[in-house]
């Protein structure tokens, strides 16, 4: 449930379960799949799919005729538009952190031919940290079939502030809806709408219809906000065979396209996969999360990420396990400390696995000198580059290079005489040194390539006492100097800054493991306390908003001339150089800053942290198969396993999304994973065989030749849509099925926050 645009719609809604399955009973069959269909018409209002999926994973068919509960819906697992972003062709790292909305709801059921009544709160929290009350009522009369497969349901929803609030420079009074929608569905179609300005006055307005069942129909959406830059409007129609539509994007004509509704040749992309063991049961992390609860009887999340609260806990406080009572305590560190280890394998190892890395070298068609992508075919011993970096204000995109350049090692040698450094979004960040681009068969060099994985490092855990940095190191001076002056000063020292070719005077640090804490070589602590004055708005427009990262933290025994961070090796001139840690097996960094997720929050027993596995590495053989494939066909990939329900790590590639064709990446396209896993594939995970099923996935349908008229399609008309939605307040009387008015009979009740004090009965649709 986002804050811009608050549903989204679904073309065609199917669920069923893939016929290849290796396990043969258990949650392996009976888990549901979720299955949608998307299109340029419909992400203007990215929102009755959002919203489906928050309310399916409140598992309201489970707690009919219950008390009041609490469901937490990970965000970020229904946010189908974000995770299909354009930026996340580059995204080079996840926190993984989990950030949950809570919803307070009761199910009411009269008999069993009656409707399901579903009504209560939500407690939606905007990008920048506000708290919104989001008042819904639901009533289903019947449960999703194949003719309808979303159920025959009206749900309404208010969003109304209970204090003043300031949103886009305009202060409101407490009271003001700010947002009100309503989304119907039956065998015959959908129906949408909304308004909201989110402080800019009410005059937004979202709508859409589907009429028709699932061999034919039609329909129109209109998106018209204040300004005119993302208004968009379209008609749309399908068949059995083809679905169409034309429209027109912030003034702009955007001509009629058909397209093919045959599943098979679909781009078919899944944003989550279930892991199970071969009996069926289902596969989690062997020590994951747990609800907790504060002193004031708020609840959280305890997990390897860290901890989720409303409001940040203080160091110190006091945490009970929602479900067994087992006290703990917080201990909240100045930063976090993360280690680095590297590990290596040959390049036919990591063959077919996409990189990107800064190559000075000429690859014709007069690119050269750029940020490339490529990947190691071993079939033909040579690197083939397949795409280049290009950034614009809206972010840096990969653009693709056709015909793929095949470059030797040889020749990468020659124009990157260090070696290679660079990152995969299978592997992290790796680096090939220049003695495998020199050798006769570079495939096959053992520890040919070296990658790295990063984690949190945990009170009392082994790390050298004294350690040293050359290159970015954060000191207690300078970190008050940042919070007299955010805009202008550097949290690092000034002889490290950015500093690359070597420092003869490193910069010494201690570790203390027990108080979590590092100290500069004044025995100051480095701590994000020093910045409390500051908040990230205040670091708008620099480099440390989002955090302040130190360079390489090394054990300080391995500073000595000719020793392992000695530039040259060979100690001549003794100067010391930060790139040498990439040859270490371990090596830390240290991150502070304004954010919460910039300390480390551990929950500790007594004295000991309470441990959670962290993410682990899954190996997946992909399919030689070329055609479905492509060039990651053969790979042997690694995927990172973060629980019950993600599964990351596949390379992505971009579609145009008004042709659904593979196109450069930019800020206009979308991102989706290149390929998909297939039901009951094998994986191994900790050495042990798992299977895999997809439990979220979008279909965007392959293009085809034709038009509507010759194609015997009839395109919906704007004059179906339903009516714009009048209220502007809770107390309009006109209004009368507005969940936050008194006098509704489906007002959903006082809000209140005490509400969500409740252990949660349901964590993003797993009872608890």
């Amino acid at each position: 449930m986002k804050m811009q645009k608050l549903l989204p719609m679904m073309v065609l809604v199917c669920t069923g379960l893939s016929a290849h399955a290796a396990p043969t009973s258990g949650a392996y069959i009976t888990d549901p799949q979720s299955e949608y269909t998307a299109d340029q018409a419909t992400r203007e209002i990215n929102n009755p799919t959002q919203i489906l999926c928050y309310m399916s994973n409140t598992r309201p068919d489970a707690m009919v005729n219950t008390s009041t509960y609490v469901a937490l819906i990970d965000t970020k697992k229904c946010d189908n538009e974000g995770m299909s972003s354009s930026s996340n062709s580059t995204s080079t790292s996840s926190t993984g952190a989990t950030s949950y909305t809570p919803m307070s709801l009761t199910v009411t059921r009269a008999s069993s031919t009656s409707s399901q009544i579903i009504k209560g709160h939500v407690d939606m929290t905007t990008d920048d940290g506000k708290h919104v009350p989001v008042y819904i009522h639901m009533d289903q009369s019947q449960a999703g079939t194949t003719a309808a497969p979303n159920g025959v349901l009206t749900f309404n929803y208010a969003m109304a502030i209970n204090t003043a609030t300031t949103f886009n420079g305009t202060t409101l009074p407490a009271g003001s809806m700010i947002v009100r929608g309503r989304i119907a569905t039956s065998a015959t179609g959908i129906q949408y709408a909304e308004i909201g300005g989110m402080g800019t006055g009410q005059t937004n307005d979202v709508r859409l219809y589907v009429s028709g069942n699932d061999t034919s129909g039609s329909g129109a959406v209109v998106a018209d906000y204040n300004g005119t830059q993302d208004d968009a409007s379209y008609i749309f129609g399908y068949n059995n065979t083809y679905f169409c539509r034309s429209g027109t994007e912030a003034g702009v004509a955007i001509a009629e396209k058909c397209f093919k509704r045959s599943r098979d040749e679909a781009i078919k992309s899944v944003w989550r996969y279930g892991v199970y063991n071969a009996d069926g049961t289902r596969y989690d992390l062997p020590s994951p999360g747990f609800s907790v609860k504060n002193a004031d009887g708020d609840w959280g999340y305890a997990s390897y990420w860290g901890l989720w609260f409303r409001t940040a806990p203080a160091d110190g406080a006091a945490i009970t396990n929602a479900k067994t009572g087992a006290a703990y305590t917080v201990k909240k560190g100045g930063g976090r400390l993360l280690k680095t280890v590297r590990y290596q394998k040959t390049l036919d190892e990591i063959k077919n696995n996409k990189f990107q890395f800064g190559g000075n070298i000429d690859v014709g068609a007069g690119v050269a000198n750029a940020t490339y992508e490529a990947y190691w075919d071993a079939s033909t011993s040579a690197f083939k580059i397949v795409g280049k970096q290009s950034c614009d204000n809206t972010g840096c995109f990969s653009t693709v290079i056709s015909p793929v350049v095949s470059v030797s090692a040889a020749t990468l040698l020659t124009n990157n005489s260090w070696g290679i450094w660079g990152w995969s979004q299978s592997l992290g960040s790796l680096s090939i040194p220049s003695t495998t681009l020199a050798a006769g068969t570079p495939g096959s060099v053992p520890d040919g390539i070296s990658y790295v994985t990063e984690t949190l490092v945990k009170p009392g855990e082994t790390v050298p006492a004294n350690l040293k940095c050359v290159s970015n190191c954060p000191t207690s001076a300078r970190l008050t100097a940042l919070a007299a002056a955010p805009t202008t000063a550097s949290p690092y020292d000034a002889s490290t800054e950015d500093t690359w070719s070597g420092l003869a005077t490193p910069l010494a640090y201690t570790w203390d493991a027990t108080n979590y804490k590092l100290k500069d070589a004044t025995g100051a602590e480095v701590t994000a306390d020093l910045l409390s004055s500051l908040s990230s708005s205040s670091l708008n427009g620099t480099n440390y908003q989002w955090n302040i990262r130190s360079g390489a933290l090394v054990d300080a025994s391995k500073f000595v001339s000719g020793g392992e961070m000695d530039c040259d090796g060979a100690g001549g001139g003794v100067v010391y150089c930060d790139w040498k840690a990439n040859d270490l097996s371990v090596y830390y960094r240290f991150e502070t800053g304004v954010q919460d997720w910039n300390r480390a929050n551990f929950l500790m027993s007594g004295t000991t942290p309470v441990s959670f596995t962290a993410p682990m590495d899954a190996s997946y053989q992909v399919p030689s198969d070329t055609t479905v494939y492509g060039q990651y066909a053969g790979a042997l990939m690694n995927l990172q396993f973060m629980g019950f329900g993600d599964l990351n790590g596949i390379p992505g590639r971009c579609v145009s999304p008004y042709t659904n064709l593979e196109v450069s990446c930019t800020s206009s396209t979308r991102w989706f994973p290149a390929f998909a896993i297939a039901d009951g594939t094998a994986i191994t995970i900790d050495g042990s065989t798992k299977y895999v099923k997809w439990l979220d996935r979008e279909l965007r349908f392959a293009p085809a030749s034709g038009t509507s008229s010759s194609l015997g399609i009839t395109l919906g008309s704007a004059s179906n849509l339903p009516a714009a939605i009048t209220s502007t307040s809770c107390t309009d009387t006109a209004d009368t099925t507005n969940p936050c008015n008194t006098s509704s009979a489906n007002y959903s009740g006082v809000f209140s926050y005490d509400y969500f004090k409740k252990s949660p009965s349901v964590i993003h649709g797993v009872v608890q």
